[in-house]
Parts: C-alpha cells; structure tokens; sequence
C-alpha cells in the first residue's frame, strides 16, 4: 500500500510538468514512428506516444501470432494497433464512434501499405453479426462522462458503462475460442473492471503487468466462461425454471 502510495505521488509530481508538454504536442499535426510504423496524427484524435497504454497494448499483440486470424480493434483511434496486426497477416476490421479517428486510420492505413476494413461504430452497433478471433480494446476507464470525442479515449461513463456495454456485447461477436484483450490501469480499480468482464459471461485468460511512468498497466485476456453461459441460457428458456 506504502509503494502504491508513493508511486501515486511521484506520478502526480511528474505530470506537474509532463502534462503541460504533452498537451502542447497533441494539438498539433504531425507524423510520428510506432514500432518501425508511421502514423499521421491529429489533434482530437487520442495520440499514441504520449499516453502509454498504446505503446503497452501493441507491444503484446505484436507478440502474437496473428496469420489468418479475424481481428477487431475497437475503439481504434489512429489505427496503430490495427496496422500492426494487418502487417502481420491477419484479417483486420478497426471501428471507432469518431468519425476523425475513422478517417485518420483509412490514411495510416494508406501510409503503411495495410489492408484493413474501417467501420464507423458506437461499438458493435454497426458490425452487424460479424464475428472475431481477437477482439481488441484500449478501454476508456475512468467512470466520468466523456465531454466530447476527445475524453470519450479516457472516460467510460458513469459506472463504466462503456466497458461494461462493451463486455456484454463482445461475447455475441467472438469465435471459437476467441479472446478479448483489454488494457486499463492501477488507478481504475482491477478488481472491479475484472469483475465486469465476469459478469458478462467471461473468464480470465491471461494477465500481465507493466510500468511506465510510475503507474501501473494491466493488459488481460479474457474468453468465453462456455458453462456459465450456458447455464445462464438454460435458466431461462421456457419449461427449465421453477
């Protein structure tokens, strides 16, 4: 408790003068490099160098074997994740609610020689039956309703209602053995966003932490809980309660 304590504070202290700078670069156009990739950003567009939980999440996709595989990068942003995996061979749909966000991941999609499907989503609201063998999410995860597009990458809504309409829907869009891999940090609360995704119909797959700049990030993995999904369908069909 001591160490997450100071770690808090040193974060607060560093953000004293890191969040100046990080809002002065954001709003600007540019061109950054991503793990040997190029991607044009934009302002009100969540940008991928300056927050962390990007360069984490595609990290550990990257690591994947992804050939072949139908993948879903939800709330896509500028299409970095979406880019890697479709360079790595798999079969790549990218949605977003921001029609900026949609229009600068076709163009990095461009940029990098990508094939990928873009969609403009609430999310799965417009990916009709479509199913995944990966489904991907770089969560909003503070409970706070989101202003506009631009806090809608940070902001889940209140009592994450974002995060949890996203579990509840996700398991009508995943394969065989599909996984849903999510990343949120420290600050969020793992227990109570771990027990959303149970909730709906998931379980633990795998999990791994990670560090940067004094704050801790959880990406974990999740496939569908079979026998409790079942179980909450037999409940319920006519003649199988009391």
């Amino acid at each position: 408790m001591l160490h997450k304590f100071i770690r808090k504070s040193l974060r607060k202290a560093a953000n004293v003068f890191y969040r100046p700078y990080v809002l002065w670069r954001i709003n600007r156009p540019n061109v950054v490099s991503l793990f040997d990739f190029r991607f044009e950003i934009r302002p009100g567009v969540f940008h991928p160098v300056y927050f962390h939980s990007t360069k984490i999440l595609m990290r550990e996709i990257m690591k994947m074997t992804l050939a072949g595989k139908r993948v879903l990068d939800m709330g896509t942003s500028y299409g970095a994740i979406a880019v890697g995996a479709a360079l790595k061979g798999a079969h790549v749909t990218a949605a977003d609610v921001n029609s900026a966000a949609v229009e600068l991941t076709k163009k990095n999609a461009a940029l990098n020689c990508a094939s990928i499907t873009v969609v403009q989503s609430n999310l799965f609201a417009d990916l009709d039956d479509c199913e995944f063998d990966l489904i991907i999410f770089n969560m909003p995860f503070y409970p706070t309703t989101a202003a506009d597009y631009e806090e809608i990458a940070f902001k889940a809504g209140d009592s994450y209602k974002v995060i949890r309409d996203f579990a509840g829907q996700s398991i009508h869009h995943l394969g065989n053995r599909g996984l849903v891999v999510v990343i949120f940090s420290e600050d969020c609360g793992y227990g109570t966003l771990t027990k959303i995704f149970y909730d709906a119909g998931l379980r633990l797959h795998s999990e791994s932490r990670h560090s940067a700049m004094f704050e801790d990030f959880f990406v974990v993995s999740y496939v569908v809980d079979r026998r409790q999904r079942e179980f909450d369908i037999r409940r319920w069909e006519p003649g199988t309660h009391n």
